[in-house]
């Protein structure tokens, strides 16, 4: 399996971006373990959406463990997987159908097959 990360201070807001991201081996072998591409924005809510989802937050009647995590965000992040290349099946057999796992802070997303 093979991570790539984006550093999002280097993204400019309110246009997107196309990133080819070859994937690493985390344990330092270099080998070659494919690369995806993704489209990336970063745009700012309005103050009014802002404001709007600060009251949501701070009327809600229970605390849950997820809602005692929430923070307000500024700005929306659109990550979109164009494709995955020369991604390497991880069993034994070879024909597994590989996936992309996405990590913002706490959450984590995963794409279809």
């Amino acid at each position: 399996m093979g991570e790539a990360s984006v550093s999002l201070g280097n993204i400019e807001v309110n246009k997107e971006h196309e990133l080819s991201l070859p994937l690493i081996n985390k344990h330092g072998f270099q080998e070659d373990l494919g690369k995806i591409v993704l489209k990336l924005a970063i745009k700012p809510k309005s103050t009014n959406e802002t404001i709007e989802l600060a009251q949501l937050l701070s009327s809600a009647k229970r605390v849950s463990k997820h809602s005692s995590r929430s923070q307000i965000w500024d700005s929306l992040l659109s990550v979109i997987l164009v494709k995955g290349t020369n991604l390497r099946p991880m069993d034994h057999t070879g024909k597994s159908d590989p996936y992309v796992r996405f990590k913002l802070g706490n959450d984590k997303y995963k794409s279809k097959v």
